[in-house]
């Protein structure tokens, strides 16, 4: 794979990556001049609008992208058992190979009353649960960009994520 990677490159007129941080990983690995690779950012549609929608619930934080290991979810479940919530929720949107271990991570830190996971959802409901949250939550061990953060971002509402990868650059 990295030698029919490197053909490529070679015959590239150029290479980019999605964020700084993948740029000039790319350099590293394939040994390229600094500043080689050039960074085109992704993109997502921006919220229309910021209505407020009856969620019939408590305020809660909102978490959504791909259960699996490297986006910590774990990592945000037991942040949010250590602090003092009352009635702030946690709700998870997604799926993947982790679901059933950080459901039992719930389970095991006793937050089956504060924490609901609501599956994979779309777009439209992406932005409701975002822009009612009251903080977007992105907990990513390694994140090369992060469309999660763009959508988040879009919301209009705060955001916290993790200082890693791609990150930095669309929180900055």
């Amino acid at each position: 794979m990295y030698k029919d990677q490197l053909k490529l490159i070679a015959v590239s007129d150029e290479v980019t990556a999605c964020s700084n941080y993948l740029s000039r990983a790319v350099e590293t690995i394939y040994d390229l001049e600094p500043q080689a690779v050039k960074t085109i950012y992704n993109g997502t549609d921006i919220v229309k609008s910021h209505k407020k929608e009856d969620f019939n619930s408590s305020p809660y934080v909102f978490a959504f992208g791909r259960l699996e290991h490297h986006k910590g979810f774990d990592l945000l479940l037991e942040a949010f058992a250590k602090i003092k919530h009352d009635n702030l929720k946690l709700i998870i949107a997604g799926s993947g190979s982790s679901e059933l271990d950080l459901k039992a991570l719930v389970y095991n830190l006793k937050l089956e009353n504060q924490v609901k996971f609501i599956g994979r959802i779309g777009k439209s409901e992406i932005d409701s649960y975002t822009q009612n949250a009251v903080c977007n939550v992105i907990p990513s061990r390694r994140e090369p960009f992060g469309i999660v953060v763009l959508e988040a971002i879009a919301s209009g509402r705060p955001v916290l994520a993790t200082n890693v990868g791609g990150i930095p650059e669309l929180l900055s």
